[in-house]
C-alpha cells in the first residue's frame, strides 16, 4: 500500500501568492498477511441534526485484522415505501491494522415529515460488503439530554 500527499511548503505571502516549492510525504505499508485475513467491522449509524434542513450521518469502521483494509462507503436514504431519496459515495481510502476510520455524510433533508431509513454499505475492495442501517422520523427529534442549557440568573 502506498499513500502520498503533496502540499505547499509554506503559507501564501502578503500579495496572496502561493509559496514556491512543495512538500511530498509518502508512506509505504507492506504486509505479508493474506488478504482473506482482513477483518473489518462497522459501528452503528449516528444521526445528528444540522439545523432544520439537514442531518449528518456518520459511521465508524474498525479494522481488527493484521492487514490493511481498502475502504469506501455508500450511504443511501430511503423513504417509508423503500424508494431511494438520496445517495452519496465516500471515496476509497485505507484503514490500517488496529485502526478505525469515521465516514460522514451531510444529507440535505428538504423532505416531507415522515419515517426514513439510512443504509450504509461498507465495501473493502472485493470482500462481502458490510451494511449498517437505522430508521428515524423527520424532523429529527433531539433527546432532551442532548440539549444544552444555561443556568438561570
Amino acid at each position: 500500500m502506498l499513500l502520498s500527499e503533496v502540499r505547499a511548503a509554506g503559507a501564501a505571502n502578503a500579495d496572496n501568492e502561493a509559496a514556491a516549492g512543495s512538500e511530498l510525504g509518502t508512506t509505504i505499508f507492506l504486509s505479508r498477511i493474506p488478504a482473506d485475513e482482513a477483518r473489518a467491522t462497522l459501528g452503528t449509524l449516528d444521526l445528528e441534526p444540522l439545523g432544520a434542513d439537514s442531518i449528518r450521518v456518520s459511521m465508524r469502521a474498525h479494522n481488527h485484522g493484521l492487514r490493511h483494509v481498502g475502504a469506501a462507503v455508500r450511504f443511501v436514504l430511503h423513504d417509508s415505501t423503500g424508494a431511494t431519496m438520496r445517495t452519496e459515495s465516500i471515496g476509497a481510502g485505507v484503514i490500517l491494522p488496529g485502526e478505525s476510520r469515521r465516514f460522514a455524510w451531510i444529507c440535505p433533508m428538504n423532505l416531507a415529515m415522515g419515517t426514513y431509513r439510512v443504509v450504509a454499505t461498507f465495501m473493502d475492495g472485493g470482500f462481502v460488503p458490510l451494511t449498517s442501517e437505522t430508521r428515524f422520523h423527520w424532523p429529527l427529534v433531539v433527546p432532551a439530554a442532548a440539549v444544552a442549557s444555561a443556568p438561570a440568573h
